[in-house]
């Protein structure tokens, strides 16, 4: 009989960084992996950090160098460098309303 493979755990990654002095706080929601819609890069989530607000949803471009999906270091400045295109694109975290989406083109590093 086959030994059963234990299931990944999800990873919790989360942080928080200041724009513009705007707090904000953010979350891992997904690893790059295989969706229905082929593949997909990390998704994080932005939102203010003390106040109620329209939060961000950031995809970042899955890498097709990688043989298989890796779980990506997510540094904060990278999680700010996205926020601010979000702002440009016209996201604007203190308004309210649905999840704002953005895809970004910065690049995460492999884990």
């Amino acid at each position: 009989m086959a030994a059963k493979q234990a299931k990944r755990k999800k990873r919790v990654l989360t942080g928080t960084t200041d724009v513009d002095g705007l707090g904000l706080s953010w979350e891992l929601i997904s690893e790059p992996g295989w969706t229905s819609d082929g593949f997909r890069g990390a998704r994080v989530e932005i939102s203010l950090t003390r106040a109620a607000g329209r939060p961000l949803i950031v995809q970042f471009p899955y890498d097709p160098a990688a043989a298989h999906p890796q779980r990506p270091k997510i540094p904060p400045t990278i999680v700010e460098v996205a926020a601010r295109e979000a702002m440009t694109d016209g996201w604007d975290p203190e308004s309210r309303g649905r999840p704002y989406h953005f895809s970004t083109e910065a690049k995460l590093e492999a884990g």
